[in-house]
């Protein structure tokens, strides 16, 4: 493949020879093709298009859906950003988010001033546990 068609075909653009009813050029003159940013162009493009390609042809599964849930609301590796979701989203998941060791006090502050089914309880006993040494 030539260099000039390569730029092109990495800019979105690719040349045809041919021209034709409608484009204003003559049969046989190379003219340009422009895609709207996004569209794929050449083989990797067509087969974008129809679903293959990318990292799923070495098998690797996509990502599951996030679904927030107990387990998540108390896992410390979940997201800051998922954990103030859930807390907004989610009332029946604030006592669960109470326990998570991650929450910040901002987190913690924000959903006691929400409440929610068992809030005011996880919030005692995450107290009462740090007064107990």
């Amino acid at each position: 493949m030539r260099q000039e068609d390569q730029v092109r075909r990495l800019a979105g653009v690719r040349a045809v020879a041919g021209g034709g009813e409608g484009t204003g050029q003559m049969p046989g003159e190379r003219g340009i093709i422009r895609r709207p940013p996004g569209q794929d162009v050449g083989r990797e493009g067509s087969r974008a298009r129809r679903g293959g390609g990318g990292s799923h042809d070495r098998g690797d599964p996509p990502p599951p859906p996030f679904e927030p849930g107990p387990l998540t609301a108390i896992d410390p590796g979940t997201d800051p950003a998922d954990l103030w979701g859930m807390a907004r989203d989610h009332p029946e998941l604030r006592r669960w988010l109470v326990a998570n060791p991650a929450a910040s006090p901002a987190l913690l502050e924000t959903i006691s001033q929400m409440g929610g089914p068992g809030v005011r309880r996880a919030l005692e006993v995450l107290l009462e546990a740090l007064e107990d040494p």
